[in-house]
C-alpha cells in the first residue's frame, strides 16, 4: 500500500511540475514584449508577444477608436492586424490620395520591438502600394517609460507621437502640447521642417523602399544564382574523382574484354586453320597410300580351312582320282 502511494504522489509530482513548465512556458511566449505606434491622426497602439501574434490593439483617440469599434486582435499576427489597421484608415479618407500622407510607426527602444518595426514598415508600404497611395514612412525607436506613457495617455496620443510633440515644444516654447496632440503627423513633420527642428526620424518613401526592394531582391537573387552555381560546381568537383574511377575502373573491364575476345578469335582461327590444313593432309597421304603404297595384307586362313587356290586344286585332284578310278 505505501508503495502504491509513493507511486502515485511521484506520478502526481512528476504532472505538477509538466503543468508548470508549460504553464511558464505560455507566459513566456504569449505576454507582450514588444511595443508599436502607428500614427496619422488616428492612432494606435499595438502589444505584441513573442510569437508575433498581437495581443492587444488599442485606439488613443476617439477617432482611433471609433474606428476600431468592438474589433479584438485574437491572436493574429502583426502584419495582418497592420494591414487591417491600413484598410481601416484608407476606407475613412485618413489616408487619400489628395493628402500628404505621413504614417509614423514607432517601436520602443529594444531588439525585439526593432525587428517588430521594420515588419510593420514594409506592410504599411506594402498595403499602400497596393492601393496606388504614396506616403512617406517615419519610424523610430524610442524609450517607453512611466513618465511618456503618462504624459502620452494625458493628451490622448500615443507615445511615439508624444515624442515627436515633445522635440517641437523643446524647440519652441511657445507652442501647445494640446494643440499639437490634434494635428496629424503630416502636419508636425510640415512644423517641425518649418522650424528647422531635427526630430530624428527616419523618412522613407514608398517609392525609394520600392527601388531599393527592387534592389534587394536583385541582389538576393544574385547571391542566390551564384550560390546555386558554387554549389553546382562543388557537386561536379565532388563527382568527378567518382566518374574517373568509375572509367578507370571500366576501361580496363573493357581493354581485358576486348583482348580477350581477340585473343579468342585470334586463336580460334589458329586452331580451325591448322585443322582445316591437317585435313587436306591426313587425307591425301591416306589416298595415295590406298592406291599406290599401302601394302597388300595377308590373307591368314582361319584354322580348319584351306585358302581358297588349294580347295580349288584339292577339289581337281579328287576329281582326277575319281577319273582315274573309273577308267580302271
Amino acid at each position: 500500500m505505501t508503495n502504491i502511494k509513493s507511486k502515485v504522489f511521484k506520478i502526481a509530482g512528476g504532472i505538477s511540475i509538466a503543468v508548470i513548465v508549460m504553464a511558464a512556458a505560455a507566459v513566456y511566449l504569449l505576454s507582450p514584449v514588444k511595443y508599436i505606434a502607428i500614427d496619422v491622426n488616428p492612432s494606435f497602439e499595438l502589444h505584441v508577444n513573442r510569437l508575433n501574434q498581437v495581443v492587444s490593439v488599442d485606439g488613443v483617440n476617439e477617432d482611433a477608436k471609433e474606428l476600431l469599434g468592438n474589433y479584438k486582435p485574437k491572436g493574429q499576427k502583426l502584419d495582418v492586424v497592420v494591414d487591417g489597421i491600413l484598410n481601416g484608415l484608407v476606407a475613412e479618407n485618413y489616408i487619400s490620395a489628395d493628402k500628404k500622407n505621413d504614417v509614423l510607426i514607432t517601436s520602443s527602444n529594444d531588439s525585439e520591438s526593432k525587428e517588430a518595426l521594420k515588419q510593420v514598415s514594409e506592410q504599411v508600404i506594402t498595403t499602400l502600394d497596393k492601393k496606388e497611395l504614396s506616403s512617406d514612412i517615419l519610424t523610430q525607436s524610442i524609450t517607453v517609460d512611466k513618465t511618456a506613457q503618462q504624459g502620452a495617455e494625458k493628451l490622448k496620443v500615443s507615445a511615439g507621437k508624444m515624442a515627436v510633440i515633445n522635440r517641437l515644444m523643446k524647440q519652441n516654447e511657445s507652442l501647445n502640447a494640446e494643440a499639437l496632440a490634434d494635428k496629424r503627423i503630416s502636419d508636425l513633420v510640415a512644423l517641425a521642417s518649418q522650424d528647422n527642428v531635427p526630430l530624428d526620424l527616419l523618412k522613407q518613401n514608398i517609392a525609394d523602399f520600392k527601388d531599393s526592394l527592387d534592389e534587394d531582391m536583385q541582389s538576393e537573387s544574385m547571391e542566390i544564382m551564384l550560390d546555386a552555381l558554387e554549389q553546382e560546381m562543388d557537386d561536379a568537383d565532388d563527382s568527378e574523382p567518382e566518374d574517373a574511377s568509375e572509367l578507370d575502373d571500366s576501361e580496363p573491364d573493357d581493354d581485358s574484354e576486348l583482348d580477350d575476345s581477340e585473343i579468342d578469335d585470334d586463336s580460334e582461327p589458329d586452331d580451325s586453320e591448322p585443322d582445316d590444313d591437317s585435313e587436306p593432309d591426313d587425307s591425301e597421304p591416306d589416298d595415295d597410300d590406298d592406291e599406290d603404297k599401302k601394302p597388300v595384307e595377308e590373307v591368314k586362313p582361319v584354322e580348319g580351312t584351306k585358302p581358297e587356290n588349294e580347295a580349288v586344286a584339292a577339289a581337281v585332284n579328287e576329281q582326277e582320282e575319281q577319273d582315274d578310278n573309273e577308267e580302271d
